[in-house]
C-alpha cells in the first residue's frame, strides 16, 4: 500500500511537470524526455496492480543509448519472490526521481528568466515615467521663471517711465538685460515643446552669454535698488504700487528683489535638471548621446556664470575697500586683483613701531592708519603706501619671540620691510598667506597683468627733471619714471610709493613752453597742464623720443627745437 501511493504521487507530479512543459516553449533537447515522462506516467498509474500481481514488464527508460538503465531487466512470472520486483522498481523510483530533478531545474531557470524580464521591464517603465516627469518639470519650471521675469517689462517698465521717478541710465543699470534673457528663455520654452532635450540645449548655449552680462551687473544693481528706495521716497512708493498690481493681476508673492536674483539661480537649475534626466536614461542611442554633451556644455556654462559670480563679488568687494579709503593713489578696482585678508600688525623700524591696518591682496599688501574724518562715514583709514609682491622674499624671524615678526625682502631694491603681529598663530596666519601669493605670482602671474597700474613695470626711461607744482607755481627737481604709458614722479630714486603719476595718451600735446629755457608745456583739453624741463636740451629731447611711443602728440615747433637738433 505504501509502494502504491509513492507511485501515484510521483505520477501526480509528472503530470504537472509535463503540463508545464505543454504550457511552455520546449527546447528541442526536451522534447524526447517529455515522450519519456509520459510513458512513465502512464507506467506509474498501473503501479499497484505490479506490486500486488506481478506481470513481466519492460524497464521504461530502457534505450539502445542507455544500455545502464536496460542492465537488470527482467521478466515476472516464472514464481520468482516478490521482493526482488520490489527492489526493480525501487530503481525504477530513483530513475524517476533523477529525472524529475533536472526537469524542475530547468523549470525553476525559466521562471527566474521570467522574473528578471518582468523586472527589467518594470525598471525601464519606470525609468521612462521619471524621464517624462522631469521634461516635464523643465517646461513647467521655465513656465513660472518666464511668467516671474515677464512682471518686469508688464507692470514695472511701464509705471516707472510713466511716473519718471528715476533716471533712463538708473533704469538700466537696475535691470540690466532682462529683456533679452526673457527673449532668449521664451525660444528654450519653445524648443522644449517640440524637440528633445539634450539636442535644445546645445543649440542654445551661446545664447546663455546673456546671463554673464546679468549676473556681472547683479551685485551693483542690487545695491542701487536699495539706496534708491531707502533715499528716493517716490520711487519707493512706486515700486510698491507694481509689486502690489503684479500681486492682483498674476497672482504672485514675489517681491522686486525675489523676481530679480531668478536667473542667478537659473543657469544651476538647468543642470540640476539635465542630471536628473541622464541619471534615468539608457546607456546606448543617440538621445543618450546628445543629453551627455548637453550636460558637459552646461558644466561650462555654469562654471563661467559662477567664475563672473565670483569676480563681479571681488569687485564689488574691492569697491568697498577702495571708498573706505582716504587719500588713496592706487586704483584697487583692477580685473586681475582679489582681496585676501585684512587685519591689524605693527609696522617696525629700528626701535619704533607703529599699528597700522593692513589689507592683503594677491599682488600686494596696503597699510593705512585710522582715519579722522568726520565728513564722510564711508572712511576708515587713510592711506599710508603698499608694498607689492615683485621681486620679494618672506623671511622668519624665529629669535624675535616678543614682537612675533617677520620681514619682506626687496632685493633690487636693497630694502626690507619689518613687520609685527600680536602673537605667533597670528604671525604663522599672515606669513603663510603672504608666502602663497607671491608663490602664485612667481609661478602664474605674468608681469604685464599684475603690474599697478605699470609702477611695478620696467622702466622704458627714469632720470631727473623739474616739474611746476600745479597749486603752488614752484619748480621742483623730481624723479621720472616712464613705465608703460603711465609717467610716475618721485621724490628720491629710492622711493617706491610715486608722489603722482601721469597716464598718457593721444589726447595729450607737448609744445614749447616760455616759462624756462628746456621746458615744455604737456596739456591735456580736459585735465590739468604739466610744466617739465630737462637739465640740457639733449635729455629734453631724449624724453620727448620716450614720450613719443606713448601716443602722445608732438607740436611741431618741439619736433624741430629738440629732435631735429638731436639727431
Amino acid at each position: 500500500g505504501e509502494m502504491e501511493k509513492q507511485f501515484q504521487k510521483i505520477a501526480q507530479q509528472l503530470q504537472e511537470i509535463s503540463e508545464e512543459l505543454d504550457r511552455l516553449e520546449i527546447p528541442l533537447h526536451l522534447e524526447g524526455v517529455q515522450k519519456k515522462i509520459k510513458d512513465l506516467i502512464t507506467q506509474c498509474e498501473s503501479s499497484a496492480q505490479l506490486v500486488t500481481e506481478p506481470t513481466p514488464i519492460e524497464h521504461p527508460l530502457k534505450t539502445k543509448e542507455n544500455p545502464l538503465l536496460a542492465s537488470g531487466d527482467f521478466q515476472i512470472g516464472d514464481g520468482k519472490p516478490r521482493q526482488k520486483i520490489l527492489d526493480q522498481y525501487v530503481h525504477r523510483l530513483d530513475d524517476i526521481v533523477l529525472l524529475q530533478r533536472h526537469i524542475r531545474g530547468w523549470l525553476i531557470r525559466r521562471r527566474q528568466k521570467e522574473a528578471t524580464l518582468k523586472k527589467v521591464r518594470n525598471r525601464e517603465q519606470k525609468m521612462q515615467e521619471e524621464r517624462k516627469k522631469i521634461r516635464q518639470e523643465l517646461i513647467d519650471t521655465e513656465e513660472t521663471y518666464l511668467s516671474a521675469l515677464k512682471l518686469v517689462p508688464e507692470h514695472f517698465f511701464k509705471t516707472l517711465r510713466a511716473d519718471q521717478v528715476i533716471s533712463d541710465d538708473e533704469m538700466k543699470s537696475i535691470f540690466s538685460n532682462i529683456e533679452a534673457i526673457i527673449n532668449c528663455g521664451e525660444v528654450l520654452l519653445s524648443k522644449l515643446r517640440k524637440e528633445d532635450v539634450g539636442e535644445t540645449f546645445l543649440g542654445m548655449a551661446p545664447a546663455f552669454e546673456l546671463y554673464k552680462e546679468y549676473i556681472t551687473n547683479y551685485n551693483s544693481a542690487n545695491n542701487l535698488l536699495k539706496s534708491l528706495i531707502k533715499e528716493n521716497n517716490a520711487f519707493a512708493q512706486c515700486i510698491k504700487k507694481c509689486e502690489q498690481n503684479a500681486r492682483c493681476v498674476n497672482n504672485t508673492t514675489l517681491d522686486l528683489f525675489s523676481i530679480l536674483i531668478q536667473p542667478i539661480q537659473r543657469i544651476p537649475r538647468y543642470l540640476l535638471l539635465l542630471e536628473a534626466l541622464h541619471k534615468h536614461m539608457g546607456k546606448n542611442g543617440e538621445e543618450h548621446s546628445l543629453l551627455t554633451n548637453a550636460i558637459i556644455v552646461m558644466r561650462a556654462v555654469a562654471i563661467e556664470v559662477n567664475q563672473t559670480i565670483r569676480e563681479a563679488d571681488d569687485l564689488l568687494q574691492l569697491e568697498s575697500i577702495q571708498q573706505s579709503i582716504e587719500a588713496n593713489l592706487l586704483k584697487l578696482v583692477e580685473p586681475h586683483r582679489r582681496f585676501i585678508h585684512a587685519g591689524e600688525l605693527k609696522k617696525m623700524w629700528g626701535k619704533d613701531e607703529e599699528e597700522l591696518h593692513f589689507f592683503l591682496f594677491n599682488d600686494l599688501l596696503l597699510y593705512c592708519t585710522e582715519s579722522r574724518s568726520f565728513t564722510n562715514s564711508k572712511i576708515k583709514y587713510r592711506f599710508l603706501g603698499f608694498l607689492s609682491f615683485e621681486n620679494v622674499s618672506l623671511e622668519d624671524l624665529d629669535t624675535d619671540t616678543r614682537n612675533y615678526s617677520f620681514i619682506l625682502k626687496y632685493s633690487d631694491l636693497g630694502k626690507f620691510y619689518r613687520i609685527g603681529a600680536k602673537n605667533f598663530s597670528e604671525k604663522q596666519e599672515w606669513m603663510e598667506l603672504i608666502r602663497r601669493q607671491i608663490d602664485n605670482k612667481r609661478l602664474f602671474a605674468p608681469e604685464e597683468e599684475f603690474g599697478l597700474n605699470d609702477a611695478l613695470r620696467p622702466s622704458r626711461m627714469m632720470g631727473y627733471l623739474t616739474k611746476r607744482g600745479q597749486k603752488v607755481p614752484t619748480w621742483k627737481r623730481r624723479f621720472f619714471k616712464l613705465k608703460g604709458t603711465t609717467l610716475y614722479y618721485y621724490t628720491t630714486p629710492d622711493d617706491v610709493l610715486p608722489l603722482g603719476s601721469i597716464t598718457l595718451n593721444s589726447h595729450y600735446t607737448v609744445k614749447i613752453s616760455k616759462l624756462r629755457s628746456n621746458s615744455v608745456e604737456l596739456s591735456h583739453p580736459t585735465d590739468r597742464c604739466y610744466y617739465l624741463k630737462g637739465d640740457t636740451e639733449e635729455v629734453m629731447s631724449s624724453w620727448l623720443e620716450a614720450l613719443q611711443l606713448t601716443g602722445v602728440t608732438l607740436d611741431e615747433d618741439v619736433s624741430q627745437m629738440f629732435l631735429s637738433r638731436n639727431s
